[in-house]
């Protein structure tokens, strides 16, 4: 039987509503922070966009932020209209959790060099995306377009494949000295999600991102087994071989998730105002400002 969610009890958010309001307050600081920037000043992002591919860079930073930013808005408007149900906030937990990861993944390394080379590895990888999916409409024999018009799309589609690699290819000479042999694969999320807690933390948050991913991998899919780790179970009654049960967000879980996307949401914030700072600038430091915007954290 195909049933409605059904409520059963309150969600206990525990430090989460805390959590949210501080991510909020330091959104809030980080545009305010980069928005004075002055196009004069020297910084790694100055840096990145002065090698001849930099471009890349930060727009892509930034669309990662703002669908973060999106995500965790929305979470709690969502919590107060819907209830946490089992799949929507979770969905909407994983994209800010997926985004964040890339914004900060992006900007993680500490060489310029290697900065760039990581979003022309991503704008690759999206564009061979894009060609995947104009083949796989093209060679539908159920596409309701004349031969003559599907032969044409297809050689422009393989044109500008080749141009578009040829483009990728000689940017990464252009800073490495030597071009791939194939285009790059998309990231391998459990693997960088080690490398850059190492980078982070030291091994503190490995376990934790890593417990993050694969269950809300595991919820925006309706997998039994993220399911059952991340529920409480209200009601069960055997039905023949199996047994139906109604099942809601572990408060735990709820928590433990949410924190640690608001963890990685925070961080990947912080690396990009680190590389809106200004490299030597006697004025950089305000130290009443950043006294009284500690006081102001304490109470959020």
């Amino acid at each position: 039987m195909l049933d409605l969610p059904e409520r059963a009890g309150n969600l206990d958010l525990g430090e989460l509503p805390s959590r949210w309001r501080k991510l909020d307050y330091f959104t809030t600081f980080v545009r305010n922070e980069v928005a004075q920037r002055k196009p004069q000043s020297i910084d790694p992002r100055a840096v990145d966009e002065s090698l001849q591919d930099g471009h890349r860079l930060y727009p892509q930073v930034e669309l990662h932020l703002s669908a973060a930013w999106d995500c965790h808005v929305a979470l709690p408007k969502l919590l107060e209209a819907h209830g946490a149900t089992n799949t929507a906030t979770w969905s909407l937990m994983r994209t800010q959790f997926e985004a964040s990861f890339r914004a900060l993944w992006l900007l993680a390394p500490s060489q310029s060099r290697d900065r760039v080379l990581r979003a022309i590895r991503i704008a690759w990888v999206d564009d061979k995306a894009a060609r995947t999916y104009t083949q796989e409409i093209l060679n539908d024999p159920l596409l309701d377009m004349p031969m003559t018009e599907v032969a044409a799309e297809q050689a422009k589609s393989a044109q500008m494949t080749k141009e578009h690699e040829k483009t990728f290819n000689d940017e990464v000479e252009h800073l490495t000295g030597h071009r791939r042999k194939r285009a790059p694969q998309d990231i391998n999320m459990i693997d960088e999600l080690t490398k850059l807690d190492e980078r982070l933390g030291g091994g503190r948050y490995r376990i934790l991102f890593r417990h993050t991913w694969r269950t809300l991998a595991g919820l925006q899919h309706a997998d039994t087994s993220a399911l059952l780790r991340a529920s409480d179970t209200a009601h069960a009654e055997r039905m023949g071989k199996t047994t139906r049960m109604l099942i809601t967000p572990s408060d735990q879980h709820f928590q433990t998730l949410g924190l640690s996307t608001s963890l990685l949401t925070q961080q990947a914030l912080a690396r990009y105002l680190q590389c809106h700072q200004p490299t030597h600038d006697p004025n950089r430091l305000n130290l009443a400002a950043l006294s009284d915007a500690r006081r102001l954290w304490d109470v959020l």
